[in-house]
């Protein structure tokens, strides 16, 4: 943890850049491992939700040394609960994707979400901070719709 603190501070616009590569570094691996194991997709998915549910555990209780049981009761609150729904809902997704598509597909769409999330949000922001009868206009610009929009217009 005092390495990441080390290079923020002296390389804080590479900080970006090494969790990407941290990032890539561990989910190449991983879905390599997937591919190869030849397990149906219930079978994988109990399996890596049962050892990334352990991994989290230690890795939490290490950084919550003082006092682990009063916040052990963070994850019964109703944003404990929702962090934990979604994070569920990512592993079957991801999980179903790497069984159903290629690996380059889907670590394709998981590096790509982010820039995504942040021109839809960016689209929307930009309209509810216009306020003219321009914005009216214009509509909703979200790329999602877009994307829906343009994938299911009939070819010629």
């Amino acid at each position: 943890m005092d390495f990441i603190k080390i290079y923020s501070k002296n390389y804080p616009q590479g900080v970006g850049s090494f969790l990407a590569i941290i990032g890539v570094l561990i989910l190449t691996p991983d879905t390599m491992v997937m591919r190869f194991s030849n397990l149906e997709r219930w079978e994988l998915m109990g399996c890596r939700g049962i050892l990334m549910g352990i991994t989290l555990f230690f890795i939490w209780y290490i950084f919550f040394k003082s006092s682990p049981i009063n916040k052990l009761s963070s994850l019964f609150s109703l944003e404990g609960l929702i962090f934990i729904s979604v994070f569920s809902a990512n592993s079957i997704f991801f999980t179903l994707g790497i069984i159903e598509t290629s690996v380059m597909v889907v670590l394709t769409a998981v590096a790509t979400m982010p820039i995504f999330a942040a021109i839809s949000f960016a689209s929307e922001l930009i309209l509810v901070c216009m306020e003219s009868p321009f914005a009216s206009l214009l509509g909703n610009t979200d790329v999602g719709d877009f994307l829906i929009d343009w994938n299911s217009s009939p070819s010629p």
